[in-house]
């Protein structure tokens, strides 16, 4: 962005800006064009453990967002020309492209993009989901990895040639150069050319080749150049990585060479399987700390199933730059060859897919605690040094200090999380007892789902792959649609829902989907009470009149909500779905009862709930409303914030402060502060 207009001024800017264009208009590289529409900031993560777009996007000097639409206007201002090298990549990316869609199977296509060009669009979400679990998504991304088979294919090309070594090297530095320029000069692959090209120029001068070396000067060279790479989660990954492929095998090579080798065979096995199994997991644990760190996660299973997938990898991406040389070239066997890619291609995601669902190869364990990080990492250097003694016992005592069960000796509290799911509602409460809760799962539609979207990032983040109780308030879609797709991802014990019927296909889904994972459906309503742990719910609301509705739709959907109040200690929280004040009316037998700490307040802050007469009998403290923002209901209401502040009630509103936490320990409730 250069210029930016308003209505007093015009303003010379030097600023970079993500544009989406959901209008599918004709850009093409070196286009201008004058956008009447505002840049936006990006926001920080709405809930823990959610990737953080603003921080990620201002580390890479992104300074802001537009998002188009078809009814946006803009204007097509002339067209930058391009220099020749630009002209050369340009089109050299839409022969790639054009190539690999005329002569690969669509899911070989997608791939391949995806390996040569980082082009990850055309990929199905669901093949992106199974790389994650088995922990090679990192194929995926064009890295180090990418960059290496890259360049060993070139060299082994330019070596066919019989070349000299200095001849051969200078040829793959220019190869290395034009390829990360193809791909845009992508942060991974310039730090993988740094450490590649200043091994090639070791080799060019027949300077002496020390790893760790190499290794020091591409990190020092990356940092002068850009100090914030360092903050960069790839940067941490590339280097770690590397680091533990040479240092760790350096330290394991007594090991492996005590290995006896009889054979020729046992000679081969400990060449090619041994070797490479002991890299592989030594790149793994090297990058234990950062995956756990930014995931949650420990990829139990990525040291085998990297051993299997990487040569695969390596191997359809020869073929495909041999494809891509050939292509022009009709007299050759082009066909037979996109064949064979393909067929490769739909073997490799078979089997990623097939063992995908085995748990072996990915534990959720949570975020870490602070002072994991540096013990894991203590671990790990531990392990490096398997030939000493001290280290030996330094690396059995970390492992107990890691597995020790130490929340036994926490003290036990409540938790309730309100999290940000844009137009919906959704609450995680944790009990102290250990077991969970989520009362309503966010919207669905339009190829939106709220719980793949916003709630299974959360419960990632917090180490949950099992909840005790799915409640739906009520069966609106804002409400449950994310509870299909929680129940094909987690395992739960109850489903809670009432005994409204409704003609919705979702409601049928959902049930449908609880019966097919042996979940058991239960019906709460008002007089039910449960215990637990240490904390009491009793069911306010809705009597069974509410449930039994000729006409079940609108207000009387949202006055069959499911009313609830947890009692821990001297502390009390209300849960009111989408209840108006016709529900309210209802319940304002029980007076004093209803008095709470907090309150979520009901239908998203709409005017029709939180009346005087109901604030008056519960007077919280805080009040929790979870909204969208921008929606189109113009939900909270004005007048229902202004009542709050005559109360003097403090309005927390998920769409400006994103997810809100609070913890009882049964004396007292506290806001917790994660952003």
């Amino acid at each position: 962005m250069d210029t930016l207009f308003s209505p007093r001024d015009t303003l010379p800017v030097r600023a970079m800006l993500r544009v989406t264009d959901k209008g599918h208009r004709n850009w093409q590289r070196g286009t201008r064009a004058i956008l009447y529409k505002a840049p936006r900031r990006f926001d920080g993560p709405p809930n823990p453990g959610m990737f953080d777009a603003r921080y990620y996007y201002e580390l890479n000097n992104i300074n802001g967002y537009v998002t188009l639409s078809r009814r946006d206007s803009v204007r097509m201002n002339g067209y930058r020309p391009l220099n020749f090298f630009d002209r050369l990549l340009t089109q050299s990316r839409r022969y790639v492209s054009r190539t690999l869609k005329s002569r690969l199977s669509e899911e070989a296509s997608a791939l391949l993009h995806a390996l040569l060009l980082g082009q990850k669009q055309y990929l199905p979400r669901a093949t992106v989901r199974q790389f994650q679990q088995t922990g090679i998504v990192h194929v995926l991304a064009i890295s180090g990895l990418h960059v290496g088979f890259v360049v060993l294919i070139l060299y082994g090309l330019f070596s066919w040639t019989g070349l000299p070594d200095a001849y051969k090297a200078g040829l793959t530095l220019l190869a290395l150069f034009f390829f990360a320029a193809l791909v845009h000069f992508k942060a991974p692959v310039v730090r993988a050319s740094v450490m590649i090209g200043l091994y090639l120029l070791a080799r060019l001068y027949r300077r002496p080749v020390k790893p760790l070396q190499i290794l020091g000067a591409a990190a020092l060279l990356i940092l002068l150049w850009r100090p914030a790479e360092i903050l960069l989660p790839g940067f941490q990954f590339s280097f770690a990585a590397v680091w533990g492929l040479i240092f760790g095998l350096k330290k394991w090579e007594p090991l492996i060479r005590r290995m006896p080798a009889p054979s020729p065979g046992w000679r081969f096995v400990k060449r090619y399987i041994v070797r490479p199994a002991v890299a592989s997991l030594a790149a793994v644990l090297a990058t234990t700390p950062f995956t756990w760190y930014y995931y949650g996660v420990v990829q139990a299973g990525a040291v085998l199933i990297n051993i299997l997938v990487i040569p695969f990898i390596g191997l359809i991406l020869g073929l495909g730059i041999l494809l891509l040389i050939i292509a022009p070239f009709s007299f050759l066997p082009v066909a037979g060859l996109g064949f064979v890619v393909s067929f490769l291609v739909h073997v490799l995601l078979t089997g990623i897919g097939y063992v995908a669902s085995w748990p072996v190869f990915q534990w959720t364990v949570g975020a870490p605690n602070l002072w994991q990080m540096p013990a894991t990492a203590l671990l790990i250097w531990s392990l490096f040094h398997p030939m000493e003694r001290r280290w030996r016992l330094t690396a059995l005592g970390l492992l107990v200090v890691l597995l020790f069960p130490y929340k036994v000796f926490t003290t036990p509290d409540l938790r309730v999380t309100v999290l940000d799911v844009g137009q919906g509602d959704a609450c995680f409460i944790e009990f102290p007892d250990g077991r969970t809760m989520l009362v309503d799962a966010g919207d669905r539609g339009f190829g939106f789902d709220a719980g793949a979207w916003y709630i299974e990032p959360f419960l990632r983040y917090k180490g949950v792959t099992h909840i005790n109780y799915l409640l739906v308030t009520h069966p609106h879609a804002d409400h449950m649609g994310g509870m299909v797709y929680l129940m094909d991802h987690f395992t739960a014990d109850t489903l809670v829902i009432n005994e409204l019927k409704v003609a919705s296909a979702l409601y049928r889904s959902v049930l449908d989907k609880a019966r097919q994972k042996n979940i058991a459906v239960t019906h709460w309503q008002k007089g039910d009470h449960r215990k637990i742990g240490p904390v009491a719910l009793y069911i306010l609301h809705p009597p069974d009149a509410w449930e039994h509705v000729r006409d079940p739709h609108g207000k009387e959907i949202n006055n069959s909500s499911i009313v609830f109040q947890l009692r821990y200690g001297k502390t009390r929280f209300l849960f009111t779905g989408d209840a108006e004040a016709p529900s309210e009316q209802i319940m304002r037998p029980y007076g004093a009862f209803l008095q709470s700490d907090w309150l979520k307040a009901g239908h998203h802050g709409s005017r029709t709930s939180s009346s005087a007469a109901f604030i008056e009998l519960v007077r919280p403290h805080w009040a929790v409303i979870s909204v969208g923002r921008g929606n189109k209901f113009r939900h909270p209401s004005r007048e229902n914030i202004r009542r709050f502040a005559r109360h003097g009630i403090q309005v927390l509103r998920t769409d400006r402060v994103g997810a809100v936490c609070f913890v009882s320990d049964g004396k007292q409730v506290r806001l917790l502060r994660w952003r």
